[in-house]
């Protein structure tokens, strides 16, 4: 068991390195975004959302249309 844990040490240490490495790299840049990066975020929630609302809304309009056959 000793042998899974020690490589996923290993690879937390590794991953922790290369974070403080980034983070140092890039500390003195600025983050850049422009209007072609926020609409490409608004696209893509976009894309996102739009199918679990049309699921939401196909499943309120069945249980409406269920509902009203039982009621008649």
């Amino acid at each position: 068991m000793w042998r899974a844990t020690s490589r996923n040490k290993k690879h937390k240490e590794w991953v922790e390195e290369r974070e403080r490495q980034l983070k140092e790299e890039y500390k003195e840049q600025p983050l850049e975004v422009g209007w072609k990066d926020i609409l490409a975020m608004i696209i893509a929630a976009f894309q996102v959302l739009m199918p679990v609302f049309l699921l939401a809304a196909l499943l309120i309009g069945l249980v409406f249309l269920g509902f009203a056959f039982i009621i008649k």
